[in-house]
Parts: structure tokens; sequence; C-alpha cells
């Protein structure tokens, strides 16, 4: 029986035997072997800890996973660590203890026969992380998730590629709510291989699919009834309706909502793309815009961040690369004063993206919008906190009530402001993807009576200009305003 160990007092479970594995890990191929640990480690119902400057300057990378043991699957415990600083790993401690069942046994050493059995599962893990770091895949796995949609709207067809398949929309029958189910194909060794590849594409596949929709679509959080045997990863791509959805519950959905087929296609085709999926300032971008989509109702102030960060993905900011000099402080090493600020920037990028002529009426209201979403929304709530859009306020419901010295409330600008911005970064990013799909130009052509929007002064009050956002009623003469 060895001394105790570090891991001993740490994790506070008696290790009872221990094997090293002589390897040679290039330092360059750490991180791959750190990603097939993960892979490992999850397919046997483990995992991976990582612990940032411990010891310092280092990362310690511990993975555990389990042995069965008298039926119990948990029943051993196997536990490996390395550290990683700048130089390769020639070795691997594997310690060995009883798993939390058989706690009780600490002490009890393990006999020949489970020793043997030990070593060669860890034979197993090393071999198939070798596999996973040195060879090809040659299954083509599937990895399933579902999406709810937005009420009235479904996937009546299945649309396929070799990359995705979204299958048709099916309905609760009692809650009627909308629901599709969303395959990744991915060549993978493993179904936790699969897994961890497939999850983030499919974030982005919803991501980019509320972008072209122009609402949220989520990724839905399904009740499987306790006789249905959903796995959200299997071998191959052909998959019956019966075997992704609980027919029981749902029905496929009737014709009567809104058919996001088309829509699914572009989206599906587009993450085909190998310059789109490779694009890491459009997903920066995408990510930010659909944010602010999906708080926007709840967490108006926090949105208009999110749509300025999208925004402001794709604009270059200029500093002067000159000395400041403080007539107290002196030389300002650090501090570079702003050629082109950010708010100019992103007036730069939006007229480049939307082809906004440059004296133009729309253009003035441009920059006076993207100046005060930009101050009184954005910087006001990350620099103070400051929420203009009342959201701690208990007459919230009252907000689009004049009051006795305006016309107009104050948090009704603000939301016309916030419907503008929101509008124009989608529109931005439309045309950043318009080059890689001409049927793009449709969903842009459906929305050609939009403009810019942005409170102008008129007859010594506050008035708004353009289309009213959705729910909110004022009378207003288009005459005058134009």
């Amino acid at each position: 029986m060895n001394s105790p160990t570090e891991f001993d007092v740490l994790f506070e479970y008696k290790f009872e035997w221990s094997v090293k594995l002589e390897i040679n890990i290039p330092r360059h191929e750490i991180p791959l072997v750190c990603s097939a640990f993960d892979i490992i480690m999850s397919e046997r119902f483990g995992w991976s800890l990582y612990y940032p400057r411990f010891p310092d300057k280092s990362t310690r990378c511990r993975y555990e996973c389990f042995l069965s043991y008298k039926k119990d699957p948990y029943g051993i415990r196997i536990s490996t660590y390395f550290d990683v600083g700048n130089k390769d790993i020639k070795e691997l401690p594997f310690l060995l203890s009883w798993g939390p069942r058989f706690a009780s046994n600490a002490g009890t050493q393990f006999s020949k026969a489970t020793q043997k059995r030990i070593v060669e599962e860890i034979q197993s893990v090393w071999t198939d992380i070798n596999k996973i770091i040195r060879e090809e895949p040659r299954i083509i796995w599937t990895f399933l998730s579902h999406i709810d949609l937005p009420p009235g709207s479904g996937i009546e067809h299945i649309v396929a590629s070799d990359f995705i398949t979204v299958y048709p929309s099916v309905r609760h029958k009692k809650e009627g709510i909308l629901l599709s189910a969303v395959g990744v194909h991915i060549p993978a060794h493993f179904r936790a291989q699969a897994k961890n590849i497939g999850l983030p594409i499919f974030d982005k596949f919803i991501a980019l699919l509320s972008l072209l929709a122009g609402t949220p679509i989520t990724k839905a959080r399904v009740k499987w009834p306790k006789n249905f045997k959903f796995n959200n990863a299997f071998e191959g791509k052909e998959c019956s309706l019966e075997r992704i959805y609980p027919i029981t519950r749902y029905l496929i959905a009737p014709r009567q909502h809104s058919d996001l087929t088309d829509i699914v296609k572009i989206a599906v085709d587009l993450m085909s793309h190998p310059s789109i999926a490779n694009d890491k300032v459009l997903w920066q971008s995408i990510n930010a815009y659909v944010a602010g989509q999906e708080i926007k109702q709840s967490q108006p102030t926090q949105a208009s961040v999110a749509f300025i960060a999208s925004l402001a993905a794709y604009s270059k900011r200029l500093k002067c690369d000159g000395d400041v000099t403080c007539s107290k402080c002196g030389n300002l090493r650090n501090f570079r004063h702003d050629l082109v600020s950010e708010k100019d920037a992103l007036i730069e990028t939006i007229r480049n993206a939307l082809l906004i002529e440059l004296e133009s009426e729309e253009m003035a209201t441009l920059r006076n919008l993207i100046k005060d979403v930009h101050s009184k929304q954005r910087s006001a709530f990350v620099h103070d906190a400051v929420l203009r859009h009342a959201e701690l306020d208990n007459e919230r419901v009252q907000l689009g009530h004049p009051e006795e010295s305006r016309i107009i409330r104050e948090e009704l600008e603000f939301m016309e402001d916030l419907n503008s911005i929101q509008e124009i970064a989608r529109r931005v990013l439309l045309h950043r993807l318009l080059p890689f799909d001409k049927r793009i130009q449709a969903i842009l052509d459906s929305e050609s009576g939009s403009r810019i929007r942005h409170r102008i002064a008129f007859t010594g009050s506050n008035t708004l200009r353009g289309r009213r956002p959705v729910g909110i009623r004022l009378r207003h003469d288009d005459n005058e305003s134009s």
C-alpha cells in the first residue's frame, strides 16, 4: 500500500494502488491529448477538471473515470493527472481507489484479478486516446437536439444536407407548442466525441436561424416520457420520426402556421459553406445580435449593449500613435486618443453595409441614432448600470402614457431607438451573408419599407419618426415628419 499522496488529502478519498504509464506527449500535442481525454472520460461516465495556476504558472489537468466492480459501474475509481508547463510529458500516474459505494473498503488492496482488469482498462483508455489523435474517424454519427419554434411558425418539410438535417415540426397534444428536431452529422470515433463536436455546431445553426427568421429560436427543453428512450447521438444519418419524437405526446403539426422551411434551407446551406464556418468575427457578431434578440423583452437596456456589440465586431476604431503628456502626471504611455471613435466607426460600418449616401437625410438620422443609443443606453448601462427602459419600475405597464411635461415619454423614445438599432444590426448581418446566398435578398426585400428611425425635434416637442413599434399607437402626421 502506498503512502498518502496530495490527492488523498485534497480530494478526500484513499488511493489503494497506482500504475505509471510511460508515454511521450510532445508539448505541441498536449491540447489534442486534453481534448481526447475529455471525450474518453465522458464516454466512460467520468469527468475532466482543470486547475489554473496549480502549481504556479502551470495548469493541472485531472481526469477520472470508473471501472465496474460487483455489478456496480462506479465500483473502482481511476484517476490520472499531469501538469502542463513548457515541457513534454513523459509519464502518467494512474491512482486507484474504491468508488463511493465501496468507501468502507478503504485500506483493502485490490485482488490480482482486479489489478489485471485495471491495467487492461488503463491501456484501453490510452489506446482510445491515441485513436482519436492519430486516426481519421470512419463512422458518421448524428448529434440530435430540438428547437422551440415561434408561436404560429413551423417547419413543414424535411431539410437535409450531408451536414445537417432538420425534421418537420410536431405539436404537443396538450400544450400546443411546436418543436423540430435538428440532426448534425459528424465523423467521429465515439458518441461523446460526436456530442462534443455537434453541440457548438447546433448552437451556431439556431443562432443563424434566429437571425434569418427575425425572431428568437432557442433550444427546446423537452420533458420526455419515462418510457421514451431518447438518445442525443446515434450512428448513421437516417432516423425515423418515431425515434426522435415521442408520438404518444406529439402530432405532426397541421399546416396552419407560417412555414419556415425556406428559411431553414438557407440556414442549412450557409452552415455548409467553409468561409462562413471559419469566420470568427461573423459568429461573434451573430452571437451578440441573437443575445440581444433573446433578452430584448426582459432586459431591453442590456439588449442595446448586445446590438451595439454586434455592429462593433466589424467596426475599426483608430487610435493616434502619438504620446500624450499630462501637465501633472507627465507622459501617459498607455493612453491613446481616438482618431476615429467607436461611434464614428459604427456609423461608417453601417453606412458601407447599407450603402447610405453620405450627405443624405438618412445619414444624418443614423448619426443621431448611433450617438444616442451608444451614450444614453449602451454606455449608461456599461459604466453606471443605468436602466433606460424602467425595468425595475412597478408601473412599467404605463410607460406609454404621456406625462405632464412631455407629450411622449422618454422611455418610449428609448424603445423606438432600440427597435431601430436592432433592425440595423440585423440588416448589416444579412448584407454580410448575401454574397454567400442570393436568396437572402428576398428577406431584405420583404422589409424594404423599413427605415432608420429616430426621434427628431418638431414644433418644440419630441415626436417619433417612421414606422411605429408593434403594440404602440401614436397619432402622427407622416406628411409633417417627412
